[in-house]
């Protein structure tokens, strides 16, 4: 008797710390999905900003919205943890296939990062024909990342 209860109690508690590691694993993947999608709206709001900033050839704020852009690609694979595929309960519309093929999905990063900082040279150099060229590279790179890795 005494060891039947003692096998319901260490059952019950096994199940409830699994119940309470499964919701901390499940809260950290929503919390990562839910900075991701954050940083996500303020890259496109900065691209819009780039965009704006080198047609109205204003350097300071050119400069401002393409370093968010460097900074950016250069954290964003690490947004990417196991667990943050897109799933019904949490909202996002990362492909599988990012975890499937990182090395594609770090490549085309690389593409995004390179014209970046080709960008911020341009800027530097105050050619804004130049630099508008390679923003549209830059915003090409996203979307092919966008077509290869988003749901």
């Amino acid at each position: 008797m005494k060891k039947s209860r003692i096998l319901k109690s260490w059952i019950i508690t096994f199940i409830l710390n699994l119940t309470f590691l499964s919701w901390s694993v499940f809260a950290s993947g929503l919390s990562a999905v839910e900075d991701r999608q954050a940083k996500f709206k303020e890259s496109k709001r900065g691209m819009r900003a780039l965009r704006d900033s080198i047609t109205k050839q204003d350097k300071n704020e050119a400069l401002h919205a393409v370093d968010f852009h460097i900074a950016w690609s250069q954290k964003l694979p690490t947004m990417f943890p196991q667990g943050s595929e897109a799933s019904v309960s949490n909202g996002s519309d990362a492909s599988g296939d990012i975890w499937e093929n990182f090395a594609r999905f770090e490549r085309l990063n690389l593409d995004y990062q390179k014209a970046a900082l080709m960008v911020r040279n341009e800027l530097d150099q105050g050619d804004y024909d130049a630099a508008m060229r390679t923003f549209f590279k830059m915003a090409k790179s996203c979307k092919v990342s966008h077509e290869n890795f988003r749901n």
